[in-house]
């Protein structure tokens, strides 16, 4: 068998193969245009991610913050009512400025607020949690790609900064005690307990006696550690017990107390409520302060001194009349020692006030002379006088020094007579007050003086028995 040669063209085998490069090449670049499209896209897809996140703003937004920033927010929005006894300044500069301390701020996802949909974050430097930001969206599609951008909706001073703890402090203190917060005295509308018991004085030894009780109060709207200071009515400082905002001064009775009450026999006298009876009368022979030395020449009526001890408060005492009618304390230095009086009455000035008068011009007259007959004016001045009394002594032995002022005028400014008491059936006292302008050869001057005058029933007749200074 004839084998032929075949012969091929080299042109002929090379075209296909062109061919297929071409279209390789054709494909290749179409493949790497798509993967360059689609890198491009995936990009600019995770940097619309990128911008979306909210922690992409918060970087920018904590470089915008700083203690003046705060600052201002927290004097603006501040929400504290300070009490009577703290200074708001001070206040506000221990509890909100205090905490700016120039320090780097940072954020941080708040713990049960923060969401994706909602982000929350808290504004923090090293020393205190200060502030609140809640982000908003900017809108759909703001950061393309279905992303949305983020911005502030509100920034806060967090309430806890804004609205810090309040204190009430509870203070119990002995019933006649004062308490002083921050060097100011705490008024009794803080009381909320008048009748506190303190415990170890539950017996007492009198039937009109009260267990010793304290007075608390609460005094709200406290921010700052407080001073509180307690002294007892001797002005003394008191002992303190305290458990945080819990104060109380314990009784120390390391003496008890003691009353002297002066009444008109006829008079009765209760203490809490409770009649004294003759058992408690010191002295039946007692009388009034200046009035002791009457006794010796008149029929001064005297007085039942009542000695009441050992008493743990301080009573509540009155005294009443055979009327029932409630006799006048007399204002003493010292408070244990009471006295009571009778009322003013106008039966009393309706019938002596002018003859008390009378008496009055005769006395300011006799003691400047103002007759120029100075023993001539005696005798009606005497007429008013109990003899042989130590006024009577005293105004007679006066008229030597008296003379300087023979002839001298008299011009009333006033001359009042006043509070016309009764003592007793036969003695009663009232009140004298003048001022006068005197003028002489050598000169001229105001008199002014006043006193009270002491009335007794001497012979059948009213007698001035005493001129008591005021």
């Amino acid at each position: 068998m004839n084998k032929k040669a075949v012969i091929y063209h080299r042109s002929t085998i090379e075209k296909p193969k062109k061919k297929f490069l071409k279209g390789l090449l054709i494909y290749s670049a179409i493949f790497l245009a798509v993967v360059l499209i689609g890198l491009f896209l995936f990009w600019q897809y995770m940097r619309s991610y990128e911008l979306s996140r909210p922690e992409n703003f918060m970087k920018e937004f904590i470089a915008t913050v700083n203690d003046e920033t705060v600052r201002t927010m927290m004097l603006e929005n501040e929400g504290i009512e300070v009490s009577e006894f703290e200074d708001e300044t001070m206040v506000i500069e221990k509890l909100y400025l205090a905490n700016l301390k120039n320090e780097e701020y940072r954020y941080r996802k708040m713990p049960g607020e923060y969401t994706d949909t909602s982000p929350v974050y808290i504004i923090y430097t090293d020393s205190k949690d200060l502030c609140k930001v809640i982000l908003i969206s900017k809108g759909n599609n703001t950061a393309k790609y279905g992303f949305n951008l983020w911005q502030a909706g509100s920034f806060s001073v967090l309430d806890s900064v804004l609205m810090p703890e309040e204190n009430t402090l509870n203070i119990i203190i002995p019933k006649y005690a004062e308490v002083y917060v921050n060097d100011i005295k705490v008024s009794d509308s803080y009381v909320t307990d008048n009748a506190v018991a303190y415990t170890g004085y539950e017996d007492v030894t009198q039937p009109f006696d009260e267990r010793p009780t304290g007075k608390k109060y609460e005094i709200p709207g406290i921010y700052l550690e407080a001073e509180v200071l307690v002294k007892d009515h001797k002005g003394l400082a008191l002992t303190l017990n305290k458990s945080g905002n819990e104060y109380t001064y314990p009784l120390v009775i390391e003496e008890t107390l003691s009353y002297s009450i002066s009444a008109p026999k006829e008079a009765k006298v209760y203490i809490n409520g409770i009649l004294l009876t003759s058992e408690y009368i010191k002295s039946s022979e007692a009388y009034y302060a200046g009035y002791e030395s009457l006794t010796g020449y008149t029929q001064m009526p005297s007085l039942n001194r009542y000695a009441v001890d050992n008493l743990f408060s301080e009573p509540n005492v009155e005294c009443y009349g055979e009327d029932g009618v409630a006799l006048e304390k007399i204002v003493e230095a010292d408070s244990t020692e009471i006295s009571y009086r009778y009322g003013e009455s106008s039966l009393l000035k309706a019938t002596h006030e002018q003859y008390v008068l009378d008496f009055a011009k005769v006395y300011i007259n006799f003691t400047t002379n103002a007759t120029g007959d100075i023993w001539g004016y005696f005798p009606v001045l005497n007429a008013y006088l109990i003899q042989s009394s130590v006024l009577q002594t005293r105004l007679k032995s006066a008229i030597p020094s008296l003379y300087w002022v023979m002839g001298s005028t008299i011009e009333y400014n006033y001359l009042r007579i006043t509070e016309f008491r009764p003592i007793s059936e036969t003695c009663f006292t009232c009140q004298m007050s003048f001022s006068a302008t005197q003028r002489t050869y050598y000169e001229t001057k105001t008199l002014e003086d006043s006193f009270e005058l002491v009335f007794m029933l001497y012979n059948n007749k009213w007698r001035v028995a005493d001129m008591l200074s005021q």
